[in-house]
């Protein structure tokens, strides 16, 4: 029995610099671990985490908990700021691993984990969670719309990715007047998906690209749903929208300029 510990760097955010490194971290622990070992993050260097991020450190307590018997935090090196976050936002409560906090401020957006076809569920949680935040500050359409591609992405996540549960997170800026939501899954990724239709592409960019063109769409018909065409489109001049899933990472700015990165190692799942 071996104790494999998982160093999380200074920041965590969706920038692909500090996704490369933490991925790195913890493909280099899960790969050398056995059903009988243990897997320890370690955030004791960690001066930051964006909120809406705590979907990616669920994904990979998941993925560990698949893997080894335990999973477990070193409470006593993390820094203050860092464990009131994952404090308030439910993470600590969801695995044990410490009470919640009260946000005095009703600005975080709670950690939330479920099944892909609890939309009764999903609707409460939009309502209670993204609308109470930020209802004042956003138009009623506004609103809706951001309602119905949270809809769209999760039941994307049930009728293609494979995984029968999904992740989501966010935070509110009011003095900066900025929402970030995360919404992630464990399934086999966008790549992956997109290539099963479309052979010809070769690498997860390609495909990954592919998918954000209008009227793409893996599904065997096309009509229905929504695609990451559109929810890029309805973000245009009003947010960013980032992809990270299988060797791709995609972003596109509020003015349509994109950034792809092919990375080196594979990422499990996808996260938007």
């Amino acid at each position: 029995m071996a104790t494999y510990t998982i160093k999380v760097p200074a920041e965590i955010k969706l920038d692909v610099q500090y996704l490369l490194i933490l991925n790195i971290e913890f493909i280099t622990a899960i790969s050398k671990a056995t059903k009988f070992d243990s897997i320890l993050f370690d955030f004791s260097r960690t001066n930051w985490i964006d909120a809406e991020m705590t979907v990616l450190l669920s994904m990979m307590f998941e993925l560990a908990l698949q893997t080894t018997k335990s999973v477990s935090v070193d409470i006593e090196t993390m820094p203050e700021k860092v464990k009131t976050i994952l404090q308030k936002n439910n993470f600590f409560p969801y695995y044990g691993l410490g009470e919640k906090l009260l946000d005095t401020y009703n600005t975080t957006i709670t950690f939330f984990a479920d099944n892909t076809s609890k939309d009764a569920y999903i609707y409460e949680y939009i309502k209670e969670e993204v609308f109470s935040a930020i209802g004042t500050k956003i138009s009623d359409d506004f609103l809706k719309e951001i309602s119905y591609c949270i809809f769209e992405i999760i039941h994307n996540v049930r009728d293609h990715s494979g995984a029968d549960r999904f992740y989501i997170c966010g935070q509110h800026y009011p003095k900066t007047g900025i929402l970030r939501l995360a919404i992630s899954d464990l399934g086999v990724g966008v790549p992956a998906k997109v290539k099963e239709r479309q052979p010809h592409l070769k690498t997860d960019v390609e495909a990954v690209e592919w998918a954000f063109i209008d009227g793409n769409t893996t599904k065997r018909r096309k009509e229905g749903g929504v695609g990451l065409y559109s929810i890029k489109e309805l973000l245009h001049n009003r947010g960013q929208l980032k992809l990270v899933s299988n060797q791709a990472y995609y972003s596109v700015s509020s003015s349509g300029i994109i950034e792809t990165v092919t990375m080196p190692q594979r990422f499990r799942g996808t996260l938007l």
